[in-house]
């Protein structure tokens, strides 16, 4: 009779065995998760042919940027989303209290018409450039190898969700203080066409976003 083997528990995670220690938070949250590479000819597990499969073998697993170990990557600051939620919290926190003493003082009604304006058709626009770049961190991380790279490009989306919504809503007040609604629509339109110049120069600084050459992203 063959003899019968006993065997041992895991300490942890069976691909965080190999370093043969404890595992951090970050590890633990972060490394490891994607699961559409377990089979590279049909990363969600559906048709290979479908539309979406085809994709991602292309832009993905065919991209021209080869690494050994995608997974081996790791965010030098070891960002999570209970660390990324608390490190905001009190930077959102100081911006609304700027807002709210803006507010309280009628800062906007003191400043210049001219200075407003000015403001308005350069600074307002920046909320479409703001969207790119989300949309652009979004795509990044959808696509990218390792989900430890796509937790960095997917808290870069949110910084930038955030940097659109201050705009915005900075803007919003003072632009009705200098402008009538003709000529509101004359600085969206401008604004529209600053966004497709930054687009299309977009498509050099993140190619792998847009489907050609891949790019290391940036935590």
């Amino acid at each position: 009779m063959s003899e019968v083997q006993v065997l041992q528990p895991q300490k942890t995670w069976s691909h965080l065995v190999a370093r043969r220690r404890k595992p951090s938070e970050y590890e633990i949250v972060s490394a490891n998760l994607h699961y559409n590479d377990r089979d590279a000819n049909a990363p969600y597990e559906l048709d290979p042919n479908m539309f979406m499969n085809e994709w991602y073998k292309k832009n993905t697993f065919g991209t021209a940027l080869k690494h050994d170990d995608w997974n081996s990557f790791r965010d030098p600051d070891e960002v999570i989303y209970r660390t990324y939620n608390l490190m905001q919290d009190g930077q959102e926190t100081y911006v609304f209290g700027l807002f709210d003493q803006f507010s309280e003082r009628e800062h906007d009604k003191a400043l210049d018409k001219t200075w407003v304006g000015s403001l308005a058709r350069r600074y307002s626009p920046l909320r479409y450039l703001y969207h790119t770049l989300q949309m652009s961190s979004a795509y990044v991380g959808q696509v990218s190898p390792a989900s430890t790279i796509t937790n960095c490009n997917y808290f870069q989306m949110a910084d930038s969700l955030r940097w659109v919504s201050h705009t915005a809503y900075r803007m919003g007040f003072t632009i009705r203080i200098a402008f009538n609604p003709a000529n509101f629509i004359q600085i969206i339109t401008t604004a529209i066409g600053i966004t497709f110049a930054f687009v299309a120069a977009a498509g050099c600084v993140f190619p792998f976003s847009f489907g050609r050459q891949a790019v290391m992203p940036v935590a």
